[in-house]
C-alpha cells in the first residue's frame, strides 16, 4: 500500500477503535456548567453558595432585584407585595422573602410578666396604605434595620430584593428556561413601568455560562481548526496527509470524554483546558513523525501532492519504522515530561489542580498511545535488517543539497534568520519591550462571575447585588459552648458583640449577623428604645426567655444562628466582592482577633475553606513567579 494511503487507513482505524467505547459508555462531550463546578475556581463565592445551600436544604433559589424610585411608598410596596404573591403561585415555589413577605419581632399590646407573651411578629413595612407623611419614618426605619437593610432593601431605599425558593426539578435546560419565562412574565408590569429589574438564580447562571462557553468554544474551535488545517496543508502539501493527521487528532480528543467518564470527572470549565493541551502535544508529535515519514516516502512520489521527484518506491511499513527511529525518542521524552509536570499538580493543595493533574497526565499518555501504537503496528513489517540503523541518516540527508535554492522553504527561512540574526534580535527585544506594560494587566485572581460576558444578565444582576445590596461574599464562623445554653451566657454575648464591632470596622465588610444581633433586636422591642445599636440583655434569664419566645413564634431566622440545645451559634460576616489578596488579609485579621478574644469554655470553629484555598492559590502563583 502506498505510504500516504497506509497512513490515512491507520488513522481511520484508530479513530474507529476509540469511538466504539465512547458510544458504549455514552460518554458524550457535554459541558458541565453546574453551580459547584462554576464556583470551584472562586472559593469566596463557593463558600457563600455552600452556606446558602445548607440553609435552603438543597432547594434552588431565585432572586429578583427591582429598582424603583418610589419603592417605599404605598404604590411601591403594593407592587412588591403583588409580585411576591404572584411568585408564590408559581408551581414548585416553596417560600418567598421580601419587605412584604418577611417578619420582624415586635411587642404585642398589653401587659404580662412573661416576655414570651408579649413578643410577636409583623411585616417589615406596613401592608395597608398609610399617610404619605408616614413613609419618611418607614424609610428611616427599614434602611437601617439590620434584618432589612442590604437584605430586602438597599440603603438608599430604591432597590428591593425578593428571594424565592423553588422545589422542582431544574436538571434540564427546558425546565430552567420554563422557570425563567414564568418569572419574566410576572416581572413584565415592572419593566413596563420603567423599573430596572434583574433576575438572578444559580440555575439561570448555569444556563448562561453554558451558552457563553459553548459559543466561545465553537468560535475558537472553528478559527483554530481552520488555521491549523491551513498550516498543515501548506506544510505537507497533501490533502491525504492532512486528513490522516486530523483523524489522529480526533482520536486523541475523543479519548478525553472516555477518560473523564472512567475517572468520574466531568468536562467542565476547568478540565476543558485539557482539550487544547492534549491536542497541541499530539499535533507536535504528529508533525515531527509525518515530516520524517514523508521524507522516507519521497521515493514513491506523487507530483499531484507536491512530493519530491520519485527515486524508488518505499514500503509504508519501512517509512513508518525509519520515521519512528528518528522521532520516537524525542516524542517519548516530551510525553514523559508533560505527564510528570501534570502529575506534580497532584501534590498541590487545590482540589481543582489535583483533579486536572491526574486526569491530564492520563489524557497525555492515552493520546501518545493512540498516536504511536498504531504507527508501531504499521511499522512492524518494516523492521528489517539495517532499517533502524539507517533511519537517522535517511531522515537527515533526504533533502540535503549544497544549493540553498533547492532546500525546503523552512530551511531557507532559517538561513535568512541566521544571516539577519542581529536584526531579528533587535526586533525580538522591541517586541518584548512592547509586551512588558501588559504585565501590569495580568491577573490570577479570576472571579467566577467573570466567566460570563459583560452583557450577561446574570453578571449585571450580581454587580447590582454587590453594589446596592451588601455584597456577594459571606464568611462563616461557628462557636461551640461546653455547656448547654452557653450561647446565651453573658460572656458569649459580649464576645459576639466585640467580634461584630471589630468586623464592622474592617474595610469591605457591610454587615455582620449573629445570635447577639437577634437578641439585641428583641431587647429593643422589649425596652422600647430603638434609637441606639441593638444590645442583647444582660440577664441570661431574659435572653433565654427571648429565645424561647422566638421559638414559639417559629421564627425561621433563629434556626440559622442557634441550634436546638443553645450550645452552637454562628456568625456571618458579609463583604463586597474584592481581590483575593485583600479578602485573604481581611479573613486573617478577623480570625486572629476571634482566636485571641475567644473566652474560655468556647471552641471557635473558623470555617477556613475559603482561607485555605486562597492561601493555596497564592502559594501556587508565588511558586510560578
Amino acid at each position: 500500500m502506498r505510504p500516504r494511503a497506509a497512513l490515512l487507513l491507520t488513522a481511520a482505524l484508530t479513530l474507529a477503535a476509540v469511538a466504539l467505547p465512547l458510544v458504549l459508555l455514552g460518554a458524550g462531550p457535554g459541558l458541565d456548567a453546574s453551580t459547584d463546578v462554576l464556583l470551584a475556581g472562586d472559593s469566596r463565592a463557593e463558600a457563600s453558595f455552600e452556606r446558602m445551600d445548607a440553609m435552603l436544604d438543597g432547594l434552588s433559589m431565585v432572586a429578583v432585584l427591582v429598582r424603583d424610585e418610589e419603592l417605599l411608598s404605598n404604590p411601591g410596596v403594593a407592587r412588591v407585595r403583588r409580585l411576591g404573591d404572584a411568585l408564590e403561585e408559581l408551581p414548585g415555589v416553596g417560600d418567598v422573602k421580601s419587605l412584604t413577605h418577611s417578619w420582624r419581632p415586635v411587642r404585642e399590646p398589653g401587659f404580662a410578666l412573661d416576655p414570651r407573651e408579649l413578643i410577636g411578629l409583623a411585616p417589615m413595612v406596613p401592608l395597608a396604605p398609610v399617610p404619605e407623611a408616614a413613609w419618611a419614618r418607614v424609610r428611616a426605619f427599614v434602611t437601617r434595620y439590620p434584618l432589612a437593610r442590604d437584605l430586602f432593601v438597599s440603603r438608599d431605599g430604591t432597590w428591593a430584593l425578593v428571594l424565592v425558593t423553588v422545589d422542582r426539578e431544574l436538571g434540564s435546560r427546558a425546565a430552567v428556561d420554563a422557570l425563567e419565562a414564568e418569572v419574566r412574565a410576572l416581572l413584565a408590569p415592572f419593566e413596563e413601568a420603567d423599573a430596572q429589574v434583574h433576575v438572578l438564580g444559580f440555575p439561570l447562571l448555569e444556563a448562561e455560562v453554558l451558552d457563553a462557553v459553548e459559543a466561545d468554544a465553537r468560535r475558537f474551535a472553528g478559527w483554530a481548526g481552520a488555521l491549523a488545517a491551513l498550516v498543515l496543508l501548506v506544510t505537507f502539501r497533501s490533502p491525504t496527509v492532512l486528513v490522516a493527521v486530523l483523524l489522529f487528532l480526533a482520536a486523541g480528543l475523543v479519548s478525553i470524554p472516555v477518560m473523564l467518564r472512567l475517572t468520574g470527572t466531568t468536562l467542565n470549565l476547568y478540565t476543558a483546558m485539557l482539550v487544547p493541551l492534549v491536542a497541541g502535544l499530539q499535533l507536535a508529535m504528529l508533525v515531527h513523525f509525518v515530516s520524517a515519514y514523508l521524507r522516507e516516502a519521497a521515493g514513491e512520489g506523487d507530483a499531484a501532492e507536491g512530493a519530491v521527484t520519485p527515486t524508488a518506491p518505499v514500503p509504508a511499513s519501512r517509512c513508518a519504522a525509519r520515521a519512528l527511529a528518528v522521532v520516537g525518542r524525542p516524542s517519548l521524552i516530551a510525553v514523559a515530561t508533560s505527564a510528570a509536570g501534570l502529575l506534580s499538580l497532584r501534590a498541590g493543595d487545590v482540589g481543582l489542580a489535583r483533579e486536572l493533574g491526574g486526569v491530564g497526565a492520563g489524557a497525555v499518555l492515552v493520546a501518545a498511545a493512540l498516536t504511536f501504537v498504531p504507527l508501531l503496528v504499521l511499522a512492524a513489517r518494516g523492521r528489517g535488517a539495517g532499517d533502524a540503523a539507517g533511519a537517522s541518516e535517511s531522515g537527515v540527508s533526504s533533502h540535503r543539497d549544497d544549493d540553498p535554492t533547492d532546500a525546503p522553504w523552512a530551511a531557507r527561512l532559517a538561513d535568512v534568520v541566521v544571516r539577519r540574526r542581529v536584526l531579528v534580535g533587535l526586533l525580538a527585544v522591541v517586541l518584548v519591550a512592547a509586551c512588558l506594560p501588559g504585565l501590569a494587566g495580568l491577573r490570577t485572581d479570576v472571579r467566577a462571575t467573570e466567566f460570563l460576558p459583560h452583557d450577561s444578565p446574570s453578571r449585571a444582576s450580581l454587580a447590582a447585588l454587590d453594589e446596592h445590596l451588601g455584597g456577594v461574599n459571606v464568611f462563616h464562623l461557628e462557636l461551640r459552648c461546653d455547656v448547654p445554653g452557653g450561647a446565651a451566657a453573658p460572656e458569649t454575648l459580649t464576645f459576639l458583640q466585640e467580634l461584630t464591632a471589630h468586623a464592622e470596622s474592617l474595610p469591605g465588610v457591610t454587615n455582620v449577623y449573629s445570635y447577639a444581633l437577634l437578641l439585641g433586636l428583641v431587647n429593643q422591642v422589649w425596652t422600647g428604645d430603638t434609637t441606639g445599636e441593638p444590645t442583647p440583655p444582660d440577664s441570661p434569664l431574659l435572653a433565654a426567655a427571648f429565645t424561647a419566645g422566638l421559638r414559639m413564634l417559629d421564627w425561621a431566622l433563629l434556626d440559622s444562628f442557634l441550634d436546638a440545645s443553645d450550645t452552637t451559634t454562628s456568625v456571618l460576616v458579609r463583604t463586597r466582592d474584592m481581590p483575593g489578596p485583600r479578602y485573604l488579609a481581611l479573613l486573617d485579621e478577623l480570625t486572629t482577633f476571634a482566636e485571641e478574644r475567644c473566652p474560655p469554655g468556647i471552641t471557635l470553629d473558623v470555617q477556613r475553606g475559603v482561607h485555605d484555598l486562597l492561601e493555596a492559590d497564592r502559594r501556587i502563583v508565588d511558586s510560578q513567579l
